[in-house]
């Protein structure tokens, strides 16, 4: 009798048991799918250009979905080095003219996106799934934003998610008149003077980011307020909150400014060489645009290569399609504006109240050498969906310039600049921020540097913050800083 109980109470263990064995299983089949499902309903999203951080609802679960922006494959491997490149690579191959086509090449890196989808049930079971997308559209995650104003904010001039990197040449002087703030520190070299009222600081240190190299490195004769200032980056006082940087929005920029109307149109049949606008518009006055009215005149149909010097007033020209123009020689325009998909200067460019677009990049040099100049007045912004290259010899403002002149370059990954710049200029890169200069060359800014990986800065300096009016007043700054949801030919590279 005792042994048929034991048998009826074993038997019933294992009943209850291989139950519970069943009801997790079925708990955790439910919240797969549930976690599964929530991950579709964040692609279908992404891909229907709705806002990715809405909240997701599903009754009696807690549903998380984050998202992150990753770097292109190509530039993981170096990053998770933490290792500063070389200074020396200013010369690498931004719109070489040996660059294939990426679209041909199938060598276009493209921006990548994590989505994870965590479910959680009242009882605390827990389901977590992941996807990693590329996407060609342009870069906004609502939760990530961060203004280019908040990030010049409190006299900041010098602003990176990575390192900055300040070497200053022997025998010269750098002058910093600003605030300098690096996510993971900052390297200063040479003889460089830190004014009272500002100081360079990190956001992390190797005890808060264990596993990254926290570059805070003050050599030479690093002075603040003619103290010695060599950082320790254990000090709390030397620390400042972790700053995000969002890719700069080209495509906002460019729709902004793009002219609805065309008053003349020309297919080149092909790419062409000519000598002038002119030849290309025979009987067309160039020159009945107006400031509030511009002259729209469109070529299409092959790229386009001018030789002799171009002079645009109250013109707008754009080259469609994945077309490229190339100046041979010098552009001066005047309340003007260009749109291409890869624009080259050669020699020297005059720009007042004038704005140039390219889809992919912007030269302005000759051969890779620093033998053109770049002279502005009001407003000038240069936008590109990819790189600036800025070889020149210097950029200034115009003699007896209107006072609130600026210089903008706006790109979506690197801006490489050289030679002696003196100028009201805010650069934001969406990659890297590289400038090399001479001994006896200077790049004295007024505005800031915003960079969402390093800025490598290589000669003498003498920066100085904006005011938040400046700051307020730059509309294409404003424009490159707007979030969007355009995450187009979306495709699903792995899950799990």
């Amino acid at each position: 009798m005792v042994l048929i109980l034991i048998l009826g109470l074993g038997s019933a263990f294992m009943a209850q048991t291989n139950l519970n064995v069943a009801r997790n299983l079925k708990v955790n089949s439910q919240m797969r799918y549930l976690a599964e499902g929530g991950l579709d309903y964040q692609i279908a999203a992404l891909r229907q250009g709705r806002d990715p951080n809405a909240t997701l609802q599903l009754a009696g679960l807690s549903v998380g979905a984050i998202l992150t922006e990753l770097d292109p494959p190509t530039e993981l491997a170096e990053d998770n080095s933490d290792e500063e490149p070389p200074i020396d690579d200013i010369t690498d191959d931004v719109l070489d003219d040996t660059e294939q086509d990426d679209a041909a090449t199938g060598s276009e890196t493209r921006n990548l996106i994590s989505v994870q989808v965590d479910v959680e049930n009242a009882t605390g079971a827990r389901y977590s799934t992941q996807a990693v997308l590329a996407y060609d559209g342009t870069l906004g995650i609502g939760s990530q934003h961060t203004t280019f104003s908040t990030l010049l904010g409190s006299n900041r001039a010098l602003a990176s998610e990575r390192y900055v990197r300040i070497t200053t040449p022997k025998s010269t002087t750098s002058v910093i008149n600003t605030n300098v703030h690096g996510n993971y520190g900052f390297n200063l070299k040479g003889t460089l003077g830190i004014t009272a009222g500002h100081r360079a600081t990190a956001a992390y240190t190797k005890a808060t980011r264990p596993g990254r190299k926290i570059k805070v490195i003050c050599k030479d004769k690093v002075t603040n307020n003619g103290s010695a200032y060599c950082i320790d980056p254990e000090t709390p006082a030397n620390m400042d909150a972790p700053i995000s940087v969002p890719k700069p929005n080209y495509l906002a920029v460019k729709a902004a400014h793009m002219p609805t109307t065309i008053n003349h149109s020309v297919n080149l049949g092909g790419n062409r060489t000519v000598d002038k606008l002119s030849t290309l518009l025979p009987g067309v006055n160039l020159n009945s645009g107006t400031p509030s009215n511009p002259l729209v005149i469109k070529l299409s149909g092959g790229d386009v290569t001018f030789t002799s010097d171009m002079v645009l007033t109250n013109v707008i020209l754009i080259v469609d399609g994945k077309h490229s123009l190339k100046l041979e020689h010098k552009l001066t325009a005047t309340n003007s504006m260009v749109f291409a998909e890869k624009i080259w200067v050669r020699e020297d460019l005059k720009f007042d109240n004038t704005k140039i677009f390219a889809d992919r990049d912007i030269r302005f040099d000759k051969d890779n050498t620093n033998s053109n100049a770049i002279t502005y007045d009001n407003t000038v912004t240069l936008a590109a969906g990819r790189n600036i290259k800025l070889m020149s010899n210097s950029i200034n403002e115009a003699d007896h310039a209107s006072p609130h002149s600026r210089f903008n370059v706006i790109a979506q990954r690197k801006i490489v600049a050289k030679g002696n710049i003196t100028a009201t200029a805010f650069f934001v890169a969406g990659d890297k921020f590289q400038y090399k200069n001479k001994k006896s060359s200077q790049l004295k800014l007024v505005g800031g540097v915003i960079s969402k990986k390093r800025i490598d800065i290589k000669g003498v300096v003498n920066i100085s913050g904006a005011t938040n009016a400046e700051i307020a007043s730059n509309t294409d700054l404003q424009l490159a800083e707007t979030p969007t949801y355009n995450y187009s030919n979306l495709e699903v590279l792995n899950r799990k």
